[in-house]
């Protein structure tokens, strides 16, 4: 294989025992993560009472996470060439940190040129200029969301409000749960109740070894955009 400077990968677990036996680092944690919003209307939680249920849980949800159910913050935007440059990441200085590089050529191939474009908007908190792709989904008659892309170097209070915001407006239109992809130190830092973690299976390699940087990684960036973990 040819030299590289760089390389990182998320694989099965008997994938990174191999990366591990040719010294790549996997000391670096990512999650998959879901908020259930409607849990109990899956199929093996569906029945007669899982409207009780949900509002149970909902209450508990907004409560444990401090959630203000009486504001509506989110502005929501269709998928457009103009549109979709909202995405764009506006600072690439790889000394912070490591991640895929969304430029215009690169939005344009995996977003709208995506056979799941029309299930694609963008979101944001009302008057504010940080965006996600949102997906929204469907699997077994129910609807979830997947957060596709989030703000480069968003702020945890800015990523802890719209997770609250988007919750309560998944809530009032029937969404089961809402996923996304996360490392370690943020989903810590959120301080968010009543989630589902899930420790995925991420190694890399560094060439210059005392390089000191974080990485930056969504669902956008691997297939799980199309598998369930």
């Amino acid at each position: 294989m040819k030299n590289v400077d760089i390389g990182v990968t998320f694989c099965n677990k008997k994938s990174l025992k191999i990366f591990k036996n040719y010294n790549w680092n996997t000391d670096v944690n990512f999650f998959s993560t879901v908020i259930p919003i409607n849990p109990f209307k899956l199929k093996k939680f569906n029945n007669f009472f899982s409207d009780f249920f949900n509002k149970f849980f909902f209450f508990f949800l907004c409560k444990f996470n401090k959630m203000d159910k009486a504001r509506n913050t989110i502005s929501f935007y269709n998928l457009s060439k103009k549109n979709i440059n909202k995405l764009r990441d506006k600072n690439n200085n790889l000394s912070k940190s490591l991640k895929p590089l969304r430029d215009k050529k690169y939005l344009k191939w995996r977003i709208l040129e995506s056979p799941f474009k029309n299930q694609y908007l963008i979101a944001s908190l009302k008057n504010k200029r940080q965006y996600f792709l949102i997906k929204k989904s469907q699997k077994n008659k129910n609807m979830y969301l997947e957060i596709l892309m989030k703000p480069e170097n968003i702020s945890n209070y800015y990523l802890r409000s719209f997770l609250l915001e988007i919750s309560k407006w998944a809530y009032k239109n029937n969404y089961v749960y809402i996923k996304f992809l996360i490392d370690k130190k943020t989903i810590k830092n959120l301080n968010l109740f009543l989630i589902y973690k899930k420790k995925l299976n991420f190694a890399f390699f560094l060439k210059k070894k005392k390089i000191n940087t974080s990485f930056q990684f969504d669902l956008i960036d691997s297939d799980f955009e199309f598998t369930n973990f």
